[in-house]
């Protein structure tokens, strides 16, 4: 979708994102990842965000829950961050509501204009996404996660995978929520810092188990 034009209830947009996913056969197509500019959960204080973050919500969300949206995508934000599975604001259990990841890491950034990443997404089968985050300088994966889609239900959210012969068992951290956003975790903001990222991956493995 475009940010930057009119999307509202009854907008040429909105109906064109409509028809689209009314159109989609989710037996071809299981996977929907809708994208924007702007993002519609953001981890930021400035108003200007906060304010359209807001107005997306209203106006788009509710599609999210009809259409059973897999994941949000957006950029806009000079950062990597990802969401817990929310909805109308509020945190659900893991398959109760889908994810926003804001990967604006691969743009212009005023204070580091160095370090870059991007998301590479390896669809496993009609139900399975592996997902990583990596540092475009050196191949790091800085943060990883496991999309699973169960189209019986509403939403449901990576609990247990089996890739490459591990079973990795994913749970979230709950320190790592962003102190501006309280819907955000595992977030870089401005540049891939490397404490954060140190902190994210014992996080990431305290709150992880293999077996």
């Amino acid at each position: 979708m475009s940010t930057e034009h009119d999307f509202t209830q009854g907008s040429t947009q909105y109906k064109y994102i409509v028809n689209i996913l009314e159109s989609t056969n989710r037996t071809t197509f299981p996977w929907i990842f809708f994208t924007g500019h702007r993002p519609m959960y953001v981890d930021s204080t400035f108003d200007g965000d906060v304010t359209l973050s807001q107005f997306m919500v209203d106006q788009l969300e509710p599609l999210f829950k009809q259409y059973k949206i897999s994941v949000g995508m957006w950029g806009h934000a000079h950062q990597y961050g990802r969401t817990c599975p929310v909805y109308a604001e509020t945190c659900y259990s893991a398959g109760e509501a889908p994810i926003h990841i804001v990967y604006g890491m691969a743009d212009f950034v005023e204070s580091d204009h160095t370090h870059y990443g991007f998301m590479h997404f390896t669809v496993l089968n009609s139900t399975h996404c592996y997902t990583k985050f990596v540092n475009s300088a050196n191949g790091d994966v800085l943060d990883i996660f496991l999309l699973y889609l169960h189209l019986l239900s509403l939403w449901k959210e990576f609990i247990s995978f089996k890739y490459d012969s591990v079973i990795v068992i994913v749970r979230n951290c709950a320190n790592r929520f962003s102190a501006n956003n309280k819907y955000f975790f595992r977030g870089f903001h401005n540049t891939i810092n490397e404490k954060s990222y140190s902190n994210l991956i014992s996080c990431f493995f305290v709150c992880s188990t293999k077996f």
